[in-house]
């Protein structure tokens, strides 16, 4: 087999901070190529677990502390599939197989990599003033080029390692990379690909691609059950949420704001500030919008306290519990489109007891489950529709 090379450039679009050898210190190459092989794998499982879960073949099961956890053997197809069948490397108890891809990252030439200091006070980024809080942090202001080559250095499963290729460039779509990813920072424009061709008709049509990612991992489960331990035929399913982030027709929404510049998006990122939130909706910065009404913001991401108010877990195993949502900003440069792209899932591995604190001894105590999950989801929704809108600025759900 001749090494597939495959090559994309990179700019990003929103401050970039992935740390160092201490975590408030900017790595002076800019961007590793392990940041970006963690990122895709993760989608990776997010893909394979979503077809495992509309195949019936992920229920999961009861987690102690937590609500939903995937099975052993669950937990095991899904590494199995990632690791052995897309090729990305597979660490198990048994056949343990290195990636049959190297990646590759470095800066455009002829241009330094500026690394910037940032400070609480002047720093226009919400995550970049809480990260910044107690003290300064470094990270790499917006517009810096990166080139990302990816070389396959052995084949195996043809078809499944393609689909991995269109997995990575999904996952620099809808997910940003180091410090507040989730929330926007360090997003990645793909300016350019080669070969060019290597999504055929998909065009600028993110929305198409995902479909086309999932329907191919549906049948990629579909053809190599017997590969990863898992019986043919479909299941009878136990109705309840994934155990895991997956991208499953019912458990995953995709949405595109429309942007005119990153001003828009700094709007969006700052969404997740309370007073933000009120300020906007309610005409005043202190109030009870619907999150906080309903006690539904744990939703957007655990613990969720400052100075001793806020949610966490009740259970002192669950430390976090990262947020469901992802925010990226992509510009016109971008070969899949301008504007924010909002990833929302819906999973059950969240802590089932939780508590939320709000000073002078108020206690509201939280019990998790799917309903309330769902209706967290929709919650948040629902109040970021009515603050875009009164941002002026458009939201539609990407079908897919």
């Amino acid at each position: 087999m001749n090494r597939q090379v495959w090559e994309l450039e990179l700019l990003n679009t929103t401050p970039l901070l992935v740390g160092w050898y201490d975590p408030r210190e900017q790595d002076p190459i800019g961007l590793r190529a392990t940041e970006i092989k963690g990122l895709w794998r993760w989608w990776c499982r997010a893909f394979i677990a979503g077809a495992m879960y509309d195949l019936n073949m992920l229920n999961g099961k009861n987690g102690g502390n937590i609500y939903l956890v995937p099975s052993l053997e669950e937990a095991r197809a899904i590494s199995c599939f990632v690791g052995k069948i897309l090729g990305l490397g597979y660490a198990g108890e048994k056949g343990a197989e290195s990636s049959r891809f190297k990646l590759f990252v470095q800066a455009c030439k002829n241009k330094n990599i500026n690394i910037s200091e940032y400070e609480k006070d002047s720093a226009e980024y919400q995550r970049i003033r809480f990260l910044s809080r107690k003290e300064s942090v470094k990270g790499i202001d917006r517009g810096h080029k990166f080139v990302l080559r990816v070389e396959k250095v052995r084949e195996k499963y043809r078809e499944p390692e393609d689909l991995a290729l269109k997995i990575l460039l999904v996952s620099l779509q809808l997910s940003g990379i180091g410090k507040g990813s989730r929330r926007g920072l360090g997003s990645m424009d793909v300016l350019s690909m080669n070969p060019n061709n290597a999504l055929g008709n998909i065009g600028d049509d993110i929305g198409k691609l995902v479909k086309q990612v999932y329907e191919e991992s549906v049948e990629i489960v579909n053809k190599h059950l017997e590969v990863c331990g898992l019986e043919s035929g479909k299941q009878e399913s136990n109705k309840v949420l994934p155990p895991l982030p997956a991208v499953s027709r019912e458990a995953f929404k995709l949405y595109k704001a429309e942007t005119k510049d990153v001003g828009d998006f700094i709007k969006i990122h700052q969404f997740f500030v309370r007073t933000e939130r009120c300020g906007t909706i309610k005409g005043r910065r202190f109030c009870k919008d619907d999150l906080r009404e309903r006690y539904n913001a744990w939703f957007l991401g655990l613990p969720r306290k400052q100075k001793d108010t806020g949610y966490e877990a009740l259970s002192k195993q669950v430390v976090r519990r990262p947020s469901p949502i992802f925010i990226t900003y992509h510009e016109q440069g971008n070969i899949l489109g301008q504007g924010a792209f909002v990833s929302i899932f819906l999973s059950g591995d969240w802590p089932k007891k939780l508590v939320w604190r709000g000073g002078k001894s108020r206690i509201e105590n939280i019990n998790i489950d799917e309903t309330r999950i769902k209706k967290a989801r929709d919650s948040f929704i629902n109040e970021f529709k009515i603050y875009l809108e009164r941002k002026s600025i458009e939201l539609q759900e990407i079908k897919w």
